[in-house]
């Protein structure tokens, strides 16, 4: 039997992380056909896993584990696709460079999706105030107890603080409004450090640093002062949301045109291509890959109805309506039967008493 332990409760994975629901389609497309049998465990539970991080399938005739979405797809592509007869078509001679090909990008759009994409889920979930405050970490009372349901959230904030640095998206970046905009000689956006080295030292700049140490720095002096200091720290605040936000809405349009065009590559290179056909499923007239269901994971968990500020939504539907819509309908679709799901049970609760017994060593995982 295949356990997937993921983020959520009951019958629904949680937006907390894509790669738990792409996990879980994949899964679902895969072993379902096969008539293989195989359970979702809701168990929120990030000491089963050796990276301590969700999702995490466990095979309990082997008690082999496979962590993350990486060693899922290649423990579940090799075992139980590849080595299936309806796809041995894809092992004769004349295929095995295009699945060479094909496997290539695959694993490059996966790589891709993990080491950027994550970082924008992250920012938005964790560092956008209004979904954080609002959302995120209320939601995290739903899957964990007391004192859990506080300190994983505070974890997980300070933890996406550090990782959107890599995007360029640190609140303590020193950049001019309009700098997010430029790249580099790659056509890629330049990471924060590369802008800051290029902002001039001039004296608005300067003047602009001291209001900023003042407003760190100074203690009220009266009410009207703390009001005004107040005011003024709230309005910088607002100032570097929005130009966070603004240099998401551009990393997400670059992204997902890298994914539309390796879509109309690959229908050039099949003689399929289609001008009326803006997006569809890039290797494959019938199923996702593994990389297209981990990129609708995090579009559908971006554009999430239940996130109080859906600015990414509201950008995406005036700038990629067609593959807004193509990703809803695909998860829709593939909404997954709840006789897979079971709740966690014995050492598989995330609870007080369990994490005792983790730590002086009479739980072993």
């Amino acid at each position: 039997m295949l356990q997937l332990h993921v983020w959520g409760k009951d019958y629904e994975i949680s937006i907390i992380s894509p790669s738990c629901i792409a996990s879980a389609i994949l899964l679902n497309q895969i072993l379902t056909p096969q008539n293989i049998e195989f359970e979702i465990i809701p168990s929120n539970n990030t000491n089963l896993s050796n990276i301590n991080q969700l999702p995490i399938l466990i095979d309990t005739i082997t008690n082999k584990q496979y962590n993350g979405y990486n060693q899922i797809v290649e423990f579940i592509e090799w075992e139980y696709l590849l080595s299936n007869d309806c796809f041995k078509n894809l092992q004769e001679q004349e295929q095995k460079q295009k699945q060479k090909q094909e496997k290539l990008i695959n694993k490059g759009l996966i790589n891709l999706l993990i080491n950027k994409f994550e970082y924008i889920n992250q920012y938005n979930l964790y560092l956008n105030n209004k979904n954080y405050e609002n959302y995120t970490r209320k939601l995290f009372s739903n899957y964990l107890p007391f004192p859990m349901m506080y300190n994983q959230p505070s974890k997980y904030y300070d933890q996406a603080k550090e990782q959107v640095k890599i995007l360029g998206l640190s609140s303590k970046q020193k950049v001019g409004f309009f700098d997010f905009v430029n790249t580099n000689g790659n056509n890629e956006p330049r990471s924060g450090s590369e802008l800051e080295l290029e902002v001039a030292q001039t004296e608005l700049f300067n003047d602009e640093l001291s209001d900023e140490e003042d407003i760190e720095g100074n203690i009220a002096i009266s009410s009207l002062h703390e009001r005004q200091l107040l005011k003024k720290s709230k309005s910088k605040q607002v100032l570097k949301e929005s130009r966070n936000s603004m240099r998401c809405l551009i990393l997400i349009n670059q992204y997902i045109e890298k994914f539309k065009e390796i879509f109309h590559l690959q229908q050039q290179q099949q003689d399929q291509q289609n001008e009326d056909k803006e997006f569809g499923f890039i290797f494959n007239n019938l199923k996702p890959s593994s990389s297209e269901i981990l990129f609708y994971g995090y579009i559908f968990c971006l554009i999430n109805e239940n996130i109080p500020d859906r600015f990414i939504f509201n950008y995406l539907k005036l700038k990629h309506k067609y593959i807004l819509k193509f990703v809803e309908k695909f998860i829709n679709n593939n909404k997954i039967n709840e006789n897979k799901f079971r709740n966690p049970i014995g050492k598989e609760i995330p609870n007080l008493i369990n994490e005792i017994k983790y730590w002086i060593g009479t739980i072993d995982y």
